[in-house]
């Protein structure tokens, strides 16, 4: 018995050695192979060292274990190389050079990555040149795979709070045979060009959600009045489509914390997302039977002659009677200009949060305010705010909520002006006269000028 025993061992070593050997071979073959591809971004080395670690990721059963595990991973792994520098047409051609380098190697799971990549890819260009090559190969990819891209949406919710300044919205997913229920939970920020501003998966494994536990999902808080609906899958489509573009055009929100898990979750997310509105739009699972969505601009809603119309009618409101000082004749005008170019919302609405971001993180940052002026700013801005709220016809109890809060953010906003005229920009423009500041063109040209008399320092 000792005998055979060792005789099987001998022979198992031997074995796993030339495993070993053939897995080195082929290790070695799929490098040149690599090498000899006509790349268009990325480096062979680099290439190949990506695909790699992704066919590795996807190997693992811990992370890669079903369809939506597999197209929650890919979308991560895209999602994120924009913050090392990945952006439009650099993502698109190094997806693709990902994409050769895995049909290079031709393993399983390399298929089955080219499939996750024809369904969550974050350009039509990536997700048909991966589709076409994984058609190509023809090798069996994972189990899983064969659920890629037939998600099912379910029940779609979204949540206005009372100002209209923050919607959240909420989609059910499953897959055809009702397992790995998930939702897409987004929140959608009005104040900053309608663009999403956090993403995340919520689990479903325990069912579909009912209005209580989707408000407890979205955190509401108990005491505010919510506009909380269902709504149909292709509307909920637009919404979302809608904030992944404004946030692809313009970028997260200035006052964004890029280091938080938030914005993480946000960028990992994208991908997986827009395949969820494509689903959505159609109410189909099939990906290879839903069509891209028509993108477009919208026009601006303030064009100069209706801001004008809009600055005489404030003039003449009983709000803005005691208004003389030089702010006032130039802040109104400069407050639509703010709202309806730089944030990219209606300069009408009347919410605590879009004045405490003007107060806080915009007018300090963005105007030509020396700081001896700081005195003058709060009666403008309350006298906007009381004038938008009356417009609104607000309800009494969120227009005293909106202008107690709006008091503790102008109390706030001498350090916040004082901390920006620190900046070396802003420094330039400290002593200019009130008749200077308050007209656009001398003021421009004040400024040009120093800029080119004095560097900065």
């Amino acid at each position: 018995m000792g005998g055979k025993g060792k005789d099987r061992k001998k022979k198992s070593s031997q074995s796993g050695r030339q495993a070993a050997q053939r897995r080195a071979i082929q290790q070695r073959r799929t490098e040149e192979r690599i090498q000899s591809l006509r790349l268009r971004l990325l480096s062979a080395a680099d290439a190949g060292a990506t695909a790699g670690r992704l066919t590795e990721a996807f190997a693992d059963r811990d992370r890669v274990a079903t369809a939506y595990d597999a197209e929650a991973v890919l979308s991560s792994a895209t999602g994120l190389m924009p913050r090392a520098g990945f952006t439009g047409d650099r993502l698109r051609d190094a997806c693709l050079d990902i994409c050769d380098a895995l049909a290079v190697g031709g393993t399983p799971h390399g298929i089955g990555i080219l499939r996750a990549f024809a369904v969550v890819g974050p350009d039509p260009v990536v997700r048909d040149h991966a589709r076409t090559l994984a058609d190509a190969a023809g090798r069996a990819a994972p189990a899983w795979a064969a659920e890629l891209g037939q998600a099912v949406p379910g029940k779609c919710w979204t949540a206005t709070d009372p100002y209209g300044e923050s919607t959240s919205l909420l989609c059910e997913f499953s897959y055809p045979a009702g397992t790995d229920r998930h939702a897409i939970l987004a929140r959608v920020d009005p104040i900053w060009h309608g663009a999403v501003s956090s993403l995340a998966a919520v689990d479903l494994a325990g069912g579909g959600m009912d209005a209580g536990t989707m408000k407890d999902s979205l955190k509401l808080a108990s005491d505010m009045s919510v506009d909380l609906r269902d709504v149909p899958p292709p509307e909920a489509a637009r919404l979302l489509r809608a904030g992944l573009d404004a946030l692809a055009q313009h970028g997260p929100a200035p006052w964004t914390k890029r280091d938080s898990q938030d914005f993480r979750s946000a960028c990992a997310l994208t991908g997986l997302a827009r395949q969820r509105v494509r689903v959505l739009a159609t109410g189909a699972g099939n990906l290879a039977h839903v069509p891209e969505l028509a993108t477009g601009t919208v026009a601006s809603p303030w064009p100069p002659e209706e801001r004008e119309r809009l600055i005489a009618e404030f003039s003449r409101a009983p709000q803005s009677r005691d208004l003389i000082s030089a702010v006032a004749r130039f802040l109104p005008r400069d407050l639509v200009m703010l709202c309806a170019d730089y944030l990219g919302t209606d300069p009408l609405r009347p919410g605590p949060l879009l004045f405490r971001r003007l107060l806080r993180d915009v007018i300090p940052t963005h105007l030509v305010l020396p700081a001896r002026v700081a005195a003058d700013v709060p009666p403008v801005i309350r006298a906007w705010a009381q004038w938008t709220a009356d417009r609104a016809d607000l309800p009494k109890r969120l227009r005293r909520r909106f202008l107690s809060e709006l008091e503790d953010d102008l109390r706030e906003f001498p350090s916040a002006l004082a901390t920006a005229s620190q900046t070396p920009h802003n420094r330039y423009f400290q002593d200019l006269p009130d008749d200077v500041i308050s007209d656009d063109p001398r003021c421009q040209r004040a400024l040009q000028a120093r800029h080119l008399a004095i560097p900065l320092p």
